[in-house]
């Protein structure tokens, strides 16, 4: 997800720069971005389908007024791609584009995404970090439609509602009842702007062609005080291979926080991390935090624990393969756990792992929980009381 999220960073960053059109390729509606380089004539973005909301990058060059633009992906040749030839007059592009032995019509007219209508302007999330650009433009066409076979009930009269984006088929749930009116809208808030932020990132994927693109929660806690939930994603956006990964996140309820894991769990010298105190945050992490978790699960899952020595020489089948794949992933590494985040399940905490790309299989253990009342001289006097009264 990282690099996904990087990438809005960095179109948000040009977006300064950023033309944006609306207009026709024939008679279908579509949305186009460009950003012209300095004094080299040449330019790149991307345009989508209004029907798909899924980018098809663009890249060209502009001479006065004449634009040819080359769409499709990185991996196509050049005589494979779309081809668009253009001519601005004023605020309109217009010309033809070809594919396929097709020629069709195209009339593209400027637009200010600013002024762009977008009914999620009114959740509070997304007015503290707005969707600029292009993806203010396909956010605005999002929707969310609820999936009534799987309204669920939770615990304590709490009941779910499953929604699906209906330009693809990942599913968030929002909070039905059971909660205070004001605590189901921020909740809600939360993670309608969360389906809009994965909704932008399926778009942007596509810029790599064959994309797939993924996500859901893949595992919750409800109840009075806490929501906890782990969003799993998997995505191939080009390159060699698909990737897959996950974000724990962590609501306090009753205060309407988002909560980090440095807010529930404090060892001695904790760091909140910051962008002022990284270094004194990922010091705390790595002489402290991975210790105390190491040495717990060290001495509770030794089987996880194989040493890489033991395993050198044998013969591998894909039966082993398959079965012991767990053994090879060597978690006594006090680096896959040093950025590890928790979510709140009635087992205790599950602390994630990260690893390289080639090993993400060994990511997320099935096995990774420690009981709150293990350290419970370490809990946020805040939450002390709500987290060792989870019944497990």
């Amino acid at each position: 997800m990282k690099h996904l999220i990087c990438t809005l960073l960095l179109l948000a960053a040009l977006n300064s720069s950023a033309h944006i059109y609306k207009g026709m390729i024939g008679k279908i509606p579509v949305y186009l971005e460009y950003h012209a380089e300095n004094n080299t004539g040449e330019c790149y973005g991307s345009y989508f389908y209004q029907s798909q909301c899924i980018d098809i990058p663009i890249e060209g060059t502009i001479s006065g007024t004449k634009f040819t633009l080359y769409a499709g992906t990185m991996w196509q040749e050049k005589e494979e791609k779309e081809l668009f030839n253009l001519v601005l007059k004023g605020k309109t592009l217009s010309g033809t584009w070809k594919a396929n032995g097709k020629t069709l019509k195209v009339v593209l007219t400027k637009i200010n995404e600013a002024t762009f209508p977008n009914l999620y302007d009114k959740n509070p999330f997304v007015k503290a970090q707005p969707f600029a650009g292009l993806e203010r433009i396909r956010t605005s066409f999002a929707k969310f439609k609820s999936i009534d076979s799987t309204t669920s009930v939770v615990a304590n009269g709490m009941t779910i509602v499953w929604y699906k984006e209906t330009h693809w088929d990942s599913q968030f749930f929002r909070i039905k009842s059971g909660l205070p009116d004001s605590t189901i809208k921020w909740v809600n808030n939360y993670l309608e702007y969360k389906q809009l932020l994965e909704f932008s990132n399926f778009g942007t994927c596509g810029a790599g062609g064959n994309m797939e693109y993924n996500t859901s929660i893949s595992d919750y806690f409800l109840n009075a005080d806490f929501l906890s939930l782990n969003f799993a994603s998997y995505y191939y956006c080009g390159g060699a291979h698909p990737d897959f990964s996950s974000e724990q996140v962590n609501l306090d309820l009753k205060n309407h926080l988002l909560l980090s894991t440095a807010d529930l769990l404090q060892f001695d010298g904790f760091v909140q991390r910051d962008d002022a105190n990284f270094d004194e945050w990922a010091a705390y992490r790595s002489e402290t935090f991975v210790v105390m978790i190491n040495d717990y699960f060290k001495a509770t899952y030794p089987e996880y624990y194989a040493e890489s020595d033991e395993t050198e020489g044998t013969e591998e089948t894909e039966e082993t393969e398959s079965d012991d794949y767990e053994n090879e992933c060597f978690y006594d590494d006090p680096m896959v756990w040093q950025f590890s985040d928790v979510t709140i399940t009635t087992g205790g905490f599950k602390f994630s792992a990260y690893f390289y790309r080639a090993m993400r299989i060994c990511d997320d253990p099935e096995w990774s929980y420690i009981p709150y009342e293990v350290f419970a001289d370490y809990l946020n006097p805040k939450y002390k009381k709500a987290l060792l009264a989870i019944p497990h």
